[in-house]
């Protein structure tokens, strides 16, 4: 049984001189993994289709006792063409794609999740800054996806957390800590972290939070890789390319 869903493309490799093996993030079945047979062949209707991180209205035929599904027709519906042009933004679209195969199992929905990186996508399309929409989708996303940082009280002791007390982002414990559960280990964040994490993360942010530091960023990209148990390979470019 066929079923037509909204994805974007989150990954792609040959398969063939004619085929495609795709990792798709969908609307509606979460992360899919499929083959598009013959997509490359010059007379497909499908050929030039599934570009990294285009938003296209895919066919597929789920098949369950089979390692991938097959990705019969497609529709684009969006080309985010700056990503083709401005390669920090396509290093942050990659940092999320990495973010969301690692974290979503096959044919498990998330449709917050979606709608966040779809928005994402957009953000970064109209030229905002790489490293505050960065920032703001990974606060966003993680909660649907169940990795949300505990932001209010230390996630170790359970003491409420001061807006401008001085904190460490633990994955270990999940979330921030207090100074006193750090120790002296371990790098600090900035007095006024605790407070822009907390803005940033909910729905009305102030013009200020725009000006986040690249460290804030790095913290969170650390305590991501503890929770996920992986090293994220698009990260150390997007560090360096973010600047």
């Amino acid at each position: 049984m066929t079923e037509t869903c909204e994805a974007i493309v989150l990954g792609r490799r040959n398969f063939s001189e004619t085929s495609l093996i795709l990792t798709l993030f969908t609307r509606e079945l979460g992360r899919v993994d499929c083959l598009a047979k013959g997509c490359r062949r010059a007379s497909s209707q499908m050929r030039g289709h599934f570009d990294l991180f285009n938003r296209e209205e895919v066919l597929l035929w789920p098949r369950p006792r089979n390692g991938l599904d097959l990705a019969t027709d497609s529709l684009i519906v969006t080309e985010y063409m700056r990503l083709r042009k401005d390669f920090r933004a396509f290093a942050a679209a990659a940092l999320a794609g990495e973010i969301l195969s690692i974290a979503c199992q096959k044919h498990d929905p998330h449709e917050n999740a979606y709608d966040v990186f779809l928005n994402y996508l957009e953000e970064l399309n109209r030229g905002g800054d790489v490293i505050f929409l960065a920032l703001k989708f990974l606060l966003e996303v993680l909660p649907p996806l169940g990795y949300a940082p505990q932001l209010h009280n230390c996630a170790n002791c359970g003491k409420e957390l001061k807006a401008e007390e001085k904190t460490q982002l633990s994955g270990k414990d999940g979330g921030l800590i207090c100074a006193g559960c750090a120790g002296g280990a371990g790098k600090f964040l900035p007095q006024e972290a605790t407070r822009m994490l907390r803005e940033i993360s909910s729905p009305e942010q102030s013009a200020a939070d725009k000006k986040m530091p690249k460290r804030l960023l790095m913290a969170l990209l650390d305590y991501i890789q503890y929770n996920l148990a992986r090293e994220l390979r698009s990260a150390k470019v997007f560090s360096r390319l973010a600047g």
